[in-house]
């Protein structure tokens, strides 16, 4: 499913000590668990604030601006940017990975995943296998995107912008005497 032993969560070798404590590093180092978050959070939080206001007292559905505002804390750290609060882009995003990992802790997905002649049944299971893979490989497309755009845009010089940025940063900083991180260029958006 996610072509090697990389990122953070699907390895089971000696690297992802490695891995999870870079993570940990980069994650603390953007304000996980320190005031420098603090002002992301607010904007989101005035900002749901402001939509709420904004209906005069009348009945709304929250559960759609609140995705919105936390998966923007999340897209900030690891993208350095955020959506409108109108969007659903992060809503969907949230949603089809949902639905992603909902079908491969079935057993169903479980046995496609495990056995690959089981992903030939397919058809007789009303194709959520292949419905499946397409959400993960759009999910997937739009996070290669946002790697490729950092390695266009990235000064390695500087401070990073983003999780992303810091990644980019320790994989060349490990270029010569690491060949996982080498390898690390595509799984990149499964850490």
């Amino acid at each position: 499913m996610f072509d090697g032993d990389y990122g953070l969560i699907f390895n089971d070798n000696s690297f992802w000590r490695e891995q999870r404590r870079f993570a940990l590093h980069v994650l603390r180092d953007f304000g996980i668990g320190r005031p420098i978050l603090e002002q992301t959070i607010m904007e989101q939080a005035t900002g749901v604030c402001e939509y709420i206001k904004s209906f005069n007292e009348k009945p709304i559905e929250l559960s759609k601006v609140l995705t919105t505002a936390i998966g923007n804390v999340i897209y900030q750290l690891a993208f350095g940017q955020t959506v409108d609060l109108n969007s659903n882009f992060i809503f969907d995003f949230r949603n089809k990975l949902i639905e992603t990992a909902l079908f491969f802790a079935h057993p169903l997905g479980f046995l496609c995943e495990l056995w690959l002649p089981f992903r030939y049944l397919d058809p007789f299971f009303g194709g959520i296998y292949s419905k499946t893979m397409k959400r993960h490989f759009e999910m997937l497309d739009f996070m290669n995107l946002h790697v490729k755009e950092h390695r266009e845009t990235i000064n390695f010089e500087g401070e990073p912008r983003d999780y992303i940025d810091a990644f980019l940063m320790e994989q060349r900083k490990h270029a010569n005497n690491s060949p996982e991180w080498i390898l690390q260029l595509e799984p990149l958006p499964f850490t």
